[in-house]
């Protein structure tokens, strides 16, 4: 009886052990972590064909994908008019790049050569390797281009 309680110990500790392991290697973002849309507002009109998005974030520190050396350096995806759904819930592993979908290690970005109508842009916030921050932190906004 003595041994098997001892068995039982040593295989509890092993879980224990195991589990704090797969712990340490999956990355998480601070649960303070959070990012905000500060221009454009939401339901803005915007004159031209340039859009300018800037976010503000809190308990954050960007570095440009470029320069990244670990999974937990994080930067941000601008998504202008991009379903972002299947990369959200996992279904799609990338969203990957593009002129709507821009990787950056900074707080603002410009696209170009908007069309006018109404548009939605999101900010993801991202591990080096592209995928989103555990818990997810993502924010959009819709606005009007006019020219």
């Amino acid at each position: 009886m003595k041994q098997t309680a001892s068995i039982l110990m040593s295989a509890r500790l092993i879980c224990v052990v195991a589990f704090m392991a797969i712990v340490s290697i999956v990355p998480s973002a601070s649960s303070a972590a959070d990012i905000k849309i500060t221009s454009p507002a939401s339901g803005a009109t915007i004159k031209g064909s340039e859009v300018t998005v800037t976010v503000e974030l809190s308990d954050v520190t960007l570095v440009a994908p470029s320069k990244a050396t670990k999974k937990e350096e994080l930067h941000v995806i601008y998504a202008l008019d991009v379903d972002t759904k299947p990369f959200l819930d996992g279904t799609a592993p990338k969203l990957g790049s593009g002129a709507n979908r821009l990787h950056r290690g900074g707080t603002s970005v410009m696209f170009k050569d908007v069309a006018p109508g109404p548009h939605t842009v999101q900010v993801i916030l991202v591990y080096s390797d592209h995928t989103p921050v555990k818990p997810l932190v993502a924010r959009s906004v819709s606005f009007v281009v006019d020219r």
